[in-house]
């Protein structure tokens, strides 16, 4: 299994080979979470036919079925097409990256936002001990199927927390 610190780092269009190593006791699936990956070699023999003729044998797979104690090189290649948004945030008067998908240039991350009576305000939030006097709850019309809620809400003034545990969404 991957240590979560080994993410390769690409641009849309490259190609990268990794080499799979399952050092654990157990059968592990390995994937890349959207693409497929064209498997070229096994414990380090090329997956060919014939000595010499490279990797005729290859295959292209969502998911590596990795056995422990065994290797496996692969190619990755992500181009991020139809993804239905740009993956670099450009804004439309941007020039194009390399590789970038030109449909999707320029078209901003899909983002849902959910409706107030799905949130939960107070001392449940990750937000909440960075809140201050003046943070008010947002008033919300209860629906007629839905019971009205007692809020948890509340105006006090909250001590600010230490920085390991105080959430601060990116700029």
């Amino acid at each position: 299994m991957q240590p979560y610190n080994s993410l390769p780092r690409m641009h849309p269009g490259e190609k990268i080979l990794l080499r799979i190593a399952n050092a654990g006791r157990e059968l592990h699936p390995f994937h890349t979470h959207g693409n497929n990956t064209t498997l070229l070699a096994r414990d380090g023999r090329v997956l060919e036919s014939a000595p010499g003729a490279g990797p005729d044998l290859a295959t292209s797979d969502f998911t590596i079925k990795t056995i422990p104690g065994e290797t496996y090189d692969a190619t990755f290649e992500w181009t991020g097409k139809g993804l239905g948004f740009d993956a670099y945030g450009h804004a439309p008067s941007d020039a194009l990256a390399p590789n970038e998908y030109a449909p999707d240039h320029g078209k901003p991350f899909p983002v849902v936002l959910p409706n107030m009576l799905d949130m939960t305000f107070g001392s449940t939030t990750a937000a909440a001990p960075t809140w201050v006097a003046s943070a008010r709850c947002p008033r919300a019309t209860p629906r007629s199927t839905r019971r009205r809620a007692t809020s948890t809400c509340s105006t006090r003034t909250r001590k600010k927390s230490s920085p390991t545990t105080t959430y601060s969404p990116a700029a």
